[in-house]
């Protein structure tokens, strides 16, 4: 049972401290508890020599990070007594969270669709070859690009079935299946979204790569040749994003990073995640990006 007790003033004045066994605020001090007790863990793998990938894989990567975060600082001094008030700041931000989380179900379940309004034609049809491709690339190079371009265009197909499909069953669960806030967040806490996210991005990624042999074989190869460099230099600026320090993906990351570990009190690891900044002599200090207490 998790170490975390609830305070209540009743009407008469009288404090009284409920467990989590308490019939209406138990599972509200399990699931506070829980998400201290996670990140509690994450920040202990986070300190060891394969931090980041490991404590990711821990908790569920950013998503699942941010969420635990979110529910966690319910508690804000961090000692486990939580009050009445901090019970309804608890009720109103699980409504946000069930809300934000309903709004991007929906919002991906229109990307699937329109994702596979593209590409489900296409993989009912032929690639036509012209004759600058038969000249260059001859029957065989036709038939490798065409092998190419049907695996990537089909990869992109099942996982625009998928965002279709897991977006419309977590919606359905969240919005029909589950009533109680509690049990909406005991299943946002396996965190779903992260396999819609993966997806999002595997398709962005795997999308203009499968222009190359397409516009190889339909086109030209020279053609093609342009189509792989702005291709190249798409990857490079997502790459950029998402793991240059300075890239504002890689900023949000250390940012909240760095907010559960001030929660925490976890000084020790801030102080080490300032240190490697500067001893591989990064662009932007990371102490300019989580600031000190």
């Amino acid at each position: 049972m998790v170490d975390c007790l609830v305070e209540k003033t009743d009407f008469k004045g009288e404090s009284e401290i409920l467990d989590a066994s308490d019939k209406k605020y138990g599972r509200f001090v399990r699931i506070v508890g829980e998400s201290k007790k996670l990140l509690g863990e994450w920040s202990k793998l986070y300190s060891t020599k394969d931090s980041g990938r490991k404590a990711d894989r821990y908790i569920g990567g950013h998503e699942g990070l941010s969420y635990h975060y979110d529910i966690a600082r319910i508690d804000t001094n961090g000692d486990g007594r939580l009050t009445k008030i901090e019970y309804d700041e608890f009720m109103t931000r699980s409504e946000q969270t069930v809300e934000k989380s309903m709004q991007l179900l929906l919002n991906s379940g229109v990307v699937g669709t329109l994702l596979l309004g593209f590409f489900f034609p296409l993989a009912s049809q032929d690639l036509e070859y012209s004759d600058e491709a038969i000249e260059h690339l001859g029957e065989s190079g036709i038939k490798t690009c065409k092998y190419i371009y049907f695996v990537l265009l089909y990869a992109c197909t099942t996982m625009s079935f998928l965002i279709l499909y897991i977006s419309m069953r977590v919606y359905v669960h969240l919005g029909y299946w589950l009533v109680d806030i509690e049990s909406k967040l005991e299943y946002l806490s396996r965190n779903p979204m992260l396999a819609l996210c993966i997806l999002d991005q595997l398709v962005i990624y795997f999308a203009p790569v499968l222009l190359i042999p397409a516009i190889s074989v339909a086109s030209s190869p020279y053609i093609a040749i342009i189509a792989a460099a702005f291709t190249v230099i798409f990857i490079i600026l997502t790459l950029y994003i998402d793991i240059f320090p300075t890239g504002f993906g890689r900023v949000a990351e250390k940012r909240l990073e760095c907010d559960v570990l001030l929660y925490l009190g976890r000084d020790d690891l801030y102080q080490m995640v300032t240190e490697t900044a500067s001893s591989t002599n990064k662009i932007v200090a990371i102490d300019s990006i989580c600031p000190g207490q």
